[in-house]
C-alpha cells in the first residue's frame, strides 16, 4: 500500500497560505456580521498598514543579510535592491515615524502633500488625487509576485533567463498566495461595495497591500535560507534548469 506523507515545507507553506487568506477575508466576514468595517485594521496607522511597515522593514534586513552572503555580482546587487525598496516602503507606509510619534510635518511638505503627510509618495508631485502612482506600483508587485513564478515554471527559457540574471523570483506558493489575497480582495469589495471594481473610500485596499508586503517577507525568507546560496531558484524547492 502506498504511504502519503507531506513534508514540513509543504505543511508551513499550505499553513501560510491558508492564514493569509482568512486574514484577507476578514473585513468580509466583519462587514457581513456587523454592517461595518474594523476601523482599527483599516484606518492609517492601523494594524494592516502597520503590520506592511513592519513585514517591510524585517524583509529589507533579510535581504540585506543575503545581499552580503551571495557569491555573485547580479545576486549582490538585486538583493541590495530589494533592501533599499523594503527600507523605504516601509518608511513610507509609517511616513517615516510621523505615525508613531506623531510629529507636525514642515509646512511646505504638508501642503504639498494630499494627506498632509511626511512621505514622498503623497506628494502632488509624484502622486494625482486619484492614487496613479500607487496603483501603479501595486499592479507592478502583483505581476511580480503572481504572474512571473508562474510563467517562469511554464517557459524554461525565461526561467533560465531568470536564473542568469540571479533576479529573486518568488516560489508558487508565494504566486498562489498572492493570487488568493487579490480574489479576496475583489470579494470584499463585491460584498461592502456591490462592485468588484467600485471606488475604495472605506480603505479596503490597506489590506491586500499588506498582504502583499508579508508575500515579499516570506520570498526574503526564502531566499535567506541556508544553503540556496542566495539563489531564488533553490530556495523555490526545484533544482535548476540545465543549459545545453
Amino acid at each position: 500500500m502506498q504511504t502519503w506523507s507531506v513534508s514540513r515545507k509543504e505543511y508551513w507553506e499550505a499553513s501560510a497560505v491558508s492564514l493569509m487568506v482568512l486574514v484577507a477575508l476578514l473585513p468580509s466576514a466583519w462587514w457581513l456580521h456587523s454592517q461595518a468595517l474594523p476601523d482599527g485594521l483599516l484606518r492609517e496607522g492601523g494594524v494592516y498598514e502597520s503590520g506592511s511597515a513592519l513585514a517591510s522593514l524585517v524583509a529589507s534586513i533579510l535581504f540585506f543579510r543575503s545581499a552580503i552572503r551571495a557569491s555573485s555580482r547580479p545576486a549582490r546587487f538585486w538583493f541590495a535592491l530589494f533592501a533599499l525598496g523594503c527600507f523605504v516602503l516601509a518608511g513610507e507606509e509609517i511616513s517615516w515615524g510621523q505615525h508613531l510619534i506623531g510629529f507636525k510635518p514642515p509646512e511646505f511638505i504638508a501642503e504639498a502633500n494630499y494627506q498632509g503627510e511626511f512621505n514622498v509618495h503623497n506628494l502632488s508631485t509624484f502622486q494625482s488625487e486619484n492614487n496613479l502612482v500607487s496603483s501603479l506600483l501595486f499592479r507592478g508587485l502583483m505581476l511580480y509576485l503572481i504572474v512571473f513564478p508562474i510563467a517562469a515554471s511554464v517557459f524554461p527559457t525565461l526561467d533560465r533567463l531568470l536564473h542568469r540574471i540571479s533576479i529573486p523570483l518568488p516560489g508558487l506558493a508565494i504566486a498562489l498566495a498572492a493570487l488568493l489575497v487579490k480574489g479576496a480582495d475583489l470579494l470584499n469589495h463585491e460584498i461592502v461595495y456591490g462592485s468588484s471594481f467600485a471606488t475604495d473610500t472605506l480603505h479596503l485596499g490597506e489590506m491586500v497591500e499588506s498582504l502583499y508586503q508579508f508575500c515579499v517577507l516570506w520570498l526574503a525568507i526564502q531566499v535567506g535560507t541556508p544553503g540556496t546560496d542566495g539563489d531564488p531558484r533553490t530556495s523555490r524547492g526545484r533544482p535548476p534548469v540545465e543549459h545545453h
